[in-house]
C-alpha cells in the first residue's frame, strides 16, 4: 500500500483516551437509579459538570441525568420532582463512545446530535468517563495545528527551503515554491 501525504501529515489522530486521562469527568461522578433527584442536584451544585452518569452495581452505564433534565421535569411536574428517583428523569437512550473513538468522529456526532457531553464506556459497557464538546474540540484543534506544521515542514523539504513557511506566507511565494498551475 502506498503512503499518502495525508498518512504522513496525520500520523496520529487523537482519540478519546488521550483526553480522558488528562481532564475528563471521572467515574466517581455517578449515581445509581435509586438515588433521589435531590441528591443529584446537590452533587451537580458542587461540581463544574452539568451531567451525571447513572450506573448499575457493575458500573454499566444505564443513563444520564443533567441539570436540564431536572429543570424540565420540575417545569412539567412541580417541585415534588426532587423526591423522585433519578430513574424517572434520566435519559436512557444514549449515544456513547469508546476510548479508541477518535476525536473527529466524537465531535461530529456531538454536533449532529446537539449534545455537550459524550459518555465513554469500555468494550464491556463499563462507564469510564464523560468528555465535553470543548475538550474534544481542543484536542481536534491541537491535531489540526500539528498537521499544519507538519505539512509546512513537508513543503519546505520539497522546495529545499530550510526556514519553512511562516504563517504570513503569501500566495505569490507559494506560487514560486510550487511551479504548478493554480486555478
Amino acid at each position: 500500500m502506498a503512503l499518502t501525504a495525508l498518512d504522513i501529515v496525520e500520523r496520529k489522530r487523537p482519540r478519546l483516551v488521550d483526553i480522558i486521562n488528562s481532564d475528563a469527568m471521572v467515574g466517581q461522578l455517578t449515581l445509581s437509579e435509586t438515588d433521589s433527584v435531590s441528591f443529584a442536584m446537590s452533587v451537580l451544585a458542587k461540581e463544574p459538570w452539568g451531567l451525571l452518569a447513572v450506573v448499575d452495581e457493575a458500573r454499566k452505564l444505564v443513563g444520564l441525568v443533567s441539570e436540564r433534565d431536572i429543570i424540565r421535569a420540575m417545569a412539567e411536574n412541580g417541585t415534588g420532582v426532587v423526591e423522585w428517583s433519578v430513574s424517572r428523569v434520566m435519559k436512557r437512550e444514549l449515544s456513547v463512545a469508546t476510548p479508541d473513538t477518535n476525536c473527529t468522529d466524537t465531535l461530529l456526532m456531538m454536533i449532529e446530535k446537539r449534545f455537550r457531553h459524550m459518555p465513554v464506556i469500555d468494550y464491556d459497557g463499563t462507564f469510564i468517563a464523560c468528555v465535553d464538546a470543548l475538550q474534544v474540540a481542543h484536542a481536534k484543534l491541537a491535531e489540526m495545528t500539528d498537521s499544519n506544521r507538519k505539512l509546512l515542514r513537508l513543503m519546505a523539504v520539497f522546495t529545499d527551503e530550510v526556514n519553512g513557511c511562516s504563517p504570513s506566507v503569501t500566495f505569490e511565494s507559494l506560487r514560486r515554491m510550487f511551479p504548478v498551475k493554480f486555478m
